[in-house]
């Protein structure tokens, strides 16, 4: 019985992992390329800064008491970025990290970066009119 228990055993234990050969890709091909999503330095640093105090001064009671970034709250001397079209502040060493990666505010998700005009539909293609 103790030997039919062991056998038995044995025969459900998983086998020992078997290589597996596939005929698709692994990797990426070589014209597969990485795309950059961020913001260059040059757009980050064009964007104003200034003093927490500074910013309390000119907004008083709508600007923010602390960085949404990482949650510090702001002190007099902290060194902001002002980012334009939503004017939303963040500490300047936790906002141009971000700005590198993500092209938008965290707070509203604005593009800080100026969009082309749109063209609207209507103008390009007029509208179809009904004849009765």
């Amino acid at each position: 019985m103790i030997s039919y228990h062991h056998q038995h055993k044995r025969s459900q234990l998983p086998s020992a992992p078997r290589r597996r050969t596939s005929t698709g890709p692994q990797f990426l091909e070589p014209h597969h390329t990485i795309v950059d999503v961020g913001l260059d330095e040059a757009t980050i640093m064009n964007y104003p800064k200034m003093l927490y105090s500074e910013a309390k001064q000119r907004k008083s009671d709508s600007t923010a008491t602390s960085c949404s970034i990482c949650l510090g709250d702001y002190k007099s001397s902290d060194v902001l970025r002002v980012l334009p079209d939503c004017e939303h502040v963040f500490h300047l060493k936790c906002i141009d990290p971000w700005l590198r990666l993500h092209p938008t505010c965290p707070l509203c998700r604005t593009s800080p970066i100026p969009t082309p005009l749109s063209t609207p539909l209507a103008e390009v293609v007029p509208l179809a009119t009904r004849r009765d």
